[in-house]
């Protein structure tokens, strides 16, 4: 058994699961809540190249983690360069067993095992977070790659995808991935076939039978009549298609017709309509076809006969399926943006509003929508502006300017480096000795991000020939155009941000209890206000004018 490592906070208790690359640890934080720790050694790997690949796998999947209830949240992640290893922790999957001694992750395979097939509405349930998360992976510019039961855990009850070691960007090119049975014959990477294996998988929960049974249903099903299931059985046909163009094209199109279902609308009815009205706007064209390939009077006499008939029949389907359509349509697009209102996902506006947009060019007199457009106006949305990658041999940041537009970061030979993140060019660097020896900081810009401030921390060195212990420390400040430094403050002083109006900072004497006022274009000391007693923190407000201590 692989020996337990050091984890900050968290007791590894025993190994619970082992992969191709990592071992997954049952532990616990020190608040006492059970937690699920994945340990990825670089000793795992041929070379430096897949290990930082799953690294950055993790990196980009953890903000994401974030932003829907059906994927598993990454609470934190760590890395240790000395023993060559890093560690991310997890929500706790739910234990099947019921005893901590004897714990074993509920997942979606075990609970079929138990159950061969799913109720129905628990079918439903699972569907609508599962297809939640992936559309949410999917916005982010991410694929799971490797959908399937034994990967769908649950916790506190609610269905989430985990084991997210193979999750990349989408259309990356990797090595051939995925379990034989979901993955569709275009292959893995793309939106698709995410949708085909989560299909697979909602095939296998509702009729209990293996992705190689495919597509064959309960008897009783047939036999019976049962209309419900069958109704679930068409979103999971759609969505396992074998032509990626017939499947469904986004995750949102799912989670629409799982709506549907949730309102008990037909969801075979409204595909049964998208191909008859599909297939009357088609026989205007093909019988234009015929008759310039038929040859002889009768076919073209024949044809006079039956074409005002045909074009009475088409407009007749065409109208009702339009109709129908129409309001299965309406309501499929009020509920989806309901939903993403609800979920507050990032990004999760613009797509509400456009769906709330385009229900109302069908009804646009329904309360509930109206509803639904003012609460999606009156509530925050979180939309990512700006990717960025971090630098190799970063040791602490990125730290941003106010508009975005900086990034400062620290690197292992002691440079503080401004970069843009539209691009990653280097701006400026700044050389600074305590960074070298331990380059552990809290820094800022100003607000205009001229300037560029860090609290370097050093190591505590003991002095021999005083035989005292002094701890290097320091705040400094320094022009983000040239690299200048201009301020430069000792150990005894606290700093806070400039205010938008100038570019004076205050500085806190914890020592002589004074506050004092500088100016970072000169440099220099501007004025000092005697404070009651000693502070250890302070804040300004936002226009400068007003200061809060913490004594």
């Amino acid at each position: 058994m692989s020996e337990a490592p050091h984890i900050p906070d968290h007791e590894l208790l025993r190994l619970i699961g082992r992969g191709s690359y990592g071992e997954v640890w049952l532990a616990r934080n020190v608040m006492g809540a059970g937690r699920a720790v994945k340990i990825v050694r670089r000793a795992s790997f041929d070379s430096d190249r897949p290990f930082e690949r799953e690294f950055a796998a993790v990196k980009r999947y953890e903000p994401a983690s974030r932003m829907a209830d059906g994927l598993v949240n990454v609470l934190h992640v760590g890395r240790d360069r000395d023993t060559g290893m890093f560690f991310y922790v997890m929500e706790l999957a739910d234990d099947e067993a019921g005893e901590d001694e004897d714990y074993r992750p509920r997942t979606l395979r075990s609970v079929m095992e138990k159950q061969k097939r799913l109720p129905l509405a628990d079918c439903l349930t699972i569907a609508q977070s599962l297809a939640a998360a992936v559309a949410s992976l999917h916005r982010t510019g991410l694929t799971h790659r490797d959908i399937k039961p034994s990967n769908i855990i649950f916790v506190n009850g609610r269905a989430k995808l985990a084991d997210i070691g193979l999750v990349g960007d989408i259309g990356e090119s990797r090595s051939f991935v995925g379990t034989e049975g979901y993955i569709p014959p275009e292959g893995p990477g793309l939106p698709g076939a995410d949708l085909y294996a989560l299909g697979m998988v909602l095939y296998e929960t509702a009729t209990g039978f293996p992705p190689q049974d495919y597509p064959r249903v309960p008897e009783e099903w047939m036999r019976n009549g049962d209309n419900a299931s069958m109704e679930f059985v068409e979103v999971m046909l759609h969505a396992t298609e074998s032509d990626a163009a017939r499947r469904y094209q986004s995750a949102g199109e799912l989670l629409a017709d799982l709506a549907l279902l949730e309102s008990g609308k037909s969801v075979r009815r409204v595909h049964l309509l998208e191909r008859r009205w599909i297939a009357a706007k088609r026989i205007g064209a093909l019988a234009a076809v015929l008759t310039l390939l038929g040859g002889g009077g009768f076919w073209l006499w024949h044809q006079g006969v039956l074409r005002e008939q045909r074009a009475v029949a088409a407009e007749e389907l065409t109208a009702q399926a339009r109709r129908d359509e129409r309001g299965q349509r309406f309501l499929a697009l009020r509920e989806r943006a309901a939903r993403l209102v609800r979920s507050e996902l990032g990004g999760w506006r613009h797509e509400a509003l456009a769906d709330i947009d385009n229900a109302a060019k069908l009804q646009p007199n329904d309360v509930e929508l109206r509803n639904t457009l003012i609460t999606a106006l009156s509530r925050a949305d979180l939309t990512e502006r700006t990717r960025w990658t971090q630098p190799g041999g970063t040791t602490a940041g990125p730290v941003p300017s106010d508009d975005g537009s900086l990034v400062a970061v620290a690197q292992s030979d002691g440079t503080f480096r401004i970069l843009r993140t539209a691009d990653s060019t280097e701006v400026q660097h700044v050389r600074h000795w305590l960074a070298k020896i331990q380059p552990e900081f809290e820094s800022r810009f100003t607000r205009d991000g001229r300037y560029f401030g860090a609290h370097f921390r050093g190591m505590r060195t003991l002095l021999p020939v005083v035989d005292k212990s002094f701890l290097y420390e320091s705040f400094t400040w320094f022009r983000v155009s040239d690299g200048k430094i201009v301020l430069e403050l000792p150990a005894q002083f606290t700093c806070d941000a400039a205010p938008p109006e100038g570019h004076h900072i205050l500085a806190c004497d914890r020592n002589a209890r004074e506050l004092v006022r500088y100016d970072l274009d000169t440099g220099k000391e501007v004025s000092r206000v005697p404070i009651p007693m000693p502070a250890r923190k302070f804040l300004t407000s936002p226009d400068g004018k007003l200061a809060a201590l913490q004594t």
